[in-house]
């Protein structure tokens, strides 16, 4: 078997108002958890872009793995979305996903988010048998500039 590359690049870019949006209506829809503060919101709304671009360039559909991802990009005492955005203010972090294949037909696909230190480390493959059959790679600095650039937060209405 033989690999075929694939470079995601990102579609045109949409406008920060129009990401809040959906990330809000991901979840009223209840496909992303309701962020608690500030920090855990910017965290949330990276991850949620990284989704997007899953969801609409990448064909990851099932809701399941979407939720899984956001989880591990947005869970623990140092999230790995935090690390994403630090190193993508100076560096270009990437999301590589491959596709493996065996011979008898069996398939799985993997995510790997690799920090611009890291970027030349090799992805293991899930085991002997595994043969990497397509590899998408996805920048993360792009999708973070707007989100890094802003100095603008959002007011709460004031109660008295």
């Amino acid at each position: 078997m033989s690999i075929s590359a694939l470079n995601v690049v990102p579609g045109p870019a949409r406008s920060p108002d129009t990401n809040m949006r959906r990330y809000q209506r991901w979840v009223a829809l209840n496909l992303l958890p309701a962020a608690t503060d500030w920090r855990a919101e910017r965290g949330a709304f990276a991850a949620a872009l990284i989704l997007f671009e899953l969801h609409d360039r990448g064909g990851v559909r099932s809701r399941d793995t979407l939720r899984r991802l956001f989880d591990l990009l947005t869970t623990g005492d140092a999230p790995l979305v935090d690390a994403l955005l630090a190193d993508a203010e100076e560096g270009h972090p990437v999301l590589i996903l491959t596709h493996w294949g065996t011979e008898d037909g069996g398939s799985v696909a993997s995510f790997v988010f690799r920090l611009t230190a890291d970027l030349d480390d090799p992805i293991m493959a899930p085991g002997d048998e595994w043969e990497p059959l397509t590899e998408g790679v996805l920048s993360l600095a792009p999708l973070f500039d707007k989100l890094l650039d802003s100095t603008v937060l959002r007011f709460r209405k004031a109660v008295h």
